[in-house]
Parts: C-alpha cells; structure tokens; sequence
C-alpha cells in the first residue's frame, strides 16, 4: 500500500465511521485524488476503484425526485450505504 492508497483510505474509513460528512468527504477525496495522485501511483485496480467513488459523488444529491432516482441518482445516505457495501465486498475479496 502506498501512501496514497493509505491516505484515501484513511478518508473512506472517515466518512464510514460518520467522523467526516459526505460534503466533507467528497471535498476532501476529490482534492486528493484528482489534484495530489500522480497519474501512475495506484494500480490498474485501485484506479478504477478510487474513481468509482469519485465519480459517484456527480451522481449524489441531497433532494432527488423519484425520476432521478430511476435515473441512476443516489441520496447521500444511499451512497453510504453503497460505499459501505462496496468496501466490505472488496475486504472479503482480500482487495483491501
């Protein structure tokens, strides 16, 4: 694990253990990931995972309509628990 993968970890295990808010988190994972991450310091698998959770922040809103929902949208509390799942599959998976 290198020092990036340990400090957005870091992140995530902050905002599953409800330290950080999701605005809070998704400020902070987004800073890190997208400005301090150089392009090559994370595997092919930590890559895709890492911008999975980024790009699920675009699609994560605190007042959905149920169109929206249907559409793919998330409530904060819904990408908890997606997140929360997501983590606990790949710790099974030994990916963690």
């Amino acid at each position: 694990m290198n020092v990036y993968t340990k400090r957005l970890d870091e992140l995530v295990d902050s905002f599953l253990t409800e330290i950080l808010g999701f605005d809070e988190f998704a400020r902070l994972f987004s800073e890190l990931y997208i400005e301090e991450v150089p392009d090559d310091a994370l595997s092919d698998d930590a890559t895709l995972w890492y911008g999975e959770i980024h790009e699920k922040f675009s699609w994560t809103a605190p007042d959905l309509q149920r169109q929206a929902q249907r559409d793919g949208w998330m409530m904060p509390d819904q990408f908890y628990g997606w997140l929360t799942r997501h983590v606990r599959a790949r710790r099974l998976a030994g990916r963690f």
